[in-house]
């Protein structure tokens, strides 16, 4: 007597797709893409490592465009009259085209007179600084880099304006940040290097105001800002 033989679901073995990563690496330091090349190859090699390289290509990432201030402007030059005034005397700031290669950001007001933030084109950056100064109507005035780094006025913290600040609707104190009442702050800290102490073991010196130019949180958001600007051609050139 025959039997019926039960039916078996055969299910294909289950293969778990490996999810595939892109990594950026940015050097320190100025070297070939070859360099990189190798060192990571070596890396992964000597330590056995079970990542795979599928592809390592160069990228050229665009970076922020420079901003230069432009000090002592009167009071009473506008936007508009700034920027017509500026194209009028240095010729350099346009292209051959006639399109601008640069941009008025905004003004910081000072008591007698108005500073005024300029974005320029990377391809003008070292011609600019090359010159004595920018001309504008019958006056030549000087200018520097500006990096302007954001400071919450409220929390003390970077990367934010007061309007954006996550703790807008919390009560921090007014002279370091942290939470305790301004009254009651018996010492001015950091909030900043604090929390990187707290965080990364940091070892900053906490004894500075947030508002401190030497305050050591401060000087290295300065340092990437400057590192993930495009400065152009380092031989200068407009091409």
């Amino acid at each position: 007597m025959l039997q019926a033989q039960p039916n078996v679901t055969v299910r294909a073995p289950i293969v778990r797709k490996q999810n595939a990563y892109v990594v950026l690496l940015r050097p320190k330091t100025f070297s070939t893409s070859e360099d990189k090349r190798k060192l990571v190859e070596m890396a992964l090699c000597n330590r056995n490592s079970a990542a795979r390289i599928s592809k390592i290509s160069k990228v050229n990432l665009k970076g922020v465009d420079p901003r230069i201030i432009l000090l002592g402007i009167d009071n009473d030059v506008d936007k508009d009259r700034l920027a017509k005034g500026l194209a009028a005397k240095n010729h350099f700031l346009y292209d051959v085209q006639n399109n601008p290669l640069f941009q008025i950001v905004f003004p910081i007001r000072a008591r007698k007179t108005t500073n005024w933030v300029i974005t320029l084109d990377p391809r003008i950056y070292k011609r600019v600084f090359g010159e004595p100064g920018l001309f504008f109507e019958w006056s030549r005035y000087r200018f520097d880099n500006f990096i302007g780094v954001k400071q919450c006025r409220h929390c003390r913290k970077f990367g934010h304006t007061t309007k954006w600040c996550p703790r807008s609707e919390e009560a921090l104190c007014g002279n370091c940040g942290l939470n305790h009442k301004s009254e009651d702050c018996q010492q001015v800290i950091c909030v900043n290097c604090y929390d990187s102490n707290q965080k990364y073991n940091s070892g900053f010196d906490t004894g500075r105001h947030p508002y401190s130019i030497t305050c050591e949180c401060f000087l290295r958001q300065k340092v990437n800002l400057i590192r993930l600007a495009d400065y152009g051609d380092p031989s200068g050139s407009t091409d």
